[in-house]
């Protein structure tokens, strides 16, 4: 009977996976981790920087928004000065978020390397 396989040898109990683990153990994981971490202050600072960028980029879209009616304005009124002003209203908002774009990136990549 040397041949026969153990039965009285059951599966290994299962590691506990991520999703049955609750939010709050989650979050206490990473407290933990945090807490002993020696790049915890660079960290933070990232994440606050990278929160600041994205408020920056919504107000920055919310100009673009209010900017749309009166570029439309000039073109409808036929108004070249007022045209070429908006061009460069428009120019300075685009560059803006280029700017917050490349930021984002920036600390995003940042962030994923710590």
């Amino acid at each position: 009977m040397a041949d026969q396989a153990d039965d009285k040898a059951g599966p290994a109990p299962a590691a506990v996976s991520v999703e049955a683990s609750s939010l709050g153990d989650q979050l206490a994981t990473i407290r933990q981790a945090l807490k002993s971490s020696p790049v915890r202050r660079q960290f933070v600072w990232a994440c606050l920087g990278i929160v600041a960028v994205i408020v920056a980029t919504a107000i920055g879209q919310v100009l673009l928004n209010r900017w749309n009616q009166p570029f439309y304005d000039a073109l409808a009124r036929r108004d070249l000065p007022g045209f070429l002003h908006q061009l460069m209203v428009f120019a300075a908002i685009a560059g803006g978020l280029l700017v917050l774009n490349v930021g984002q990136t920036w600390l995003n990549q940042t962030i994923r390397l710590k």
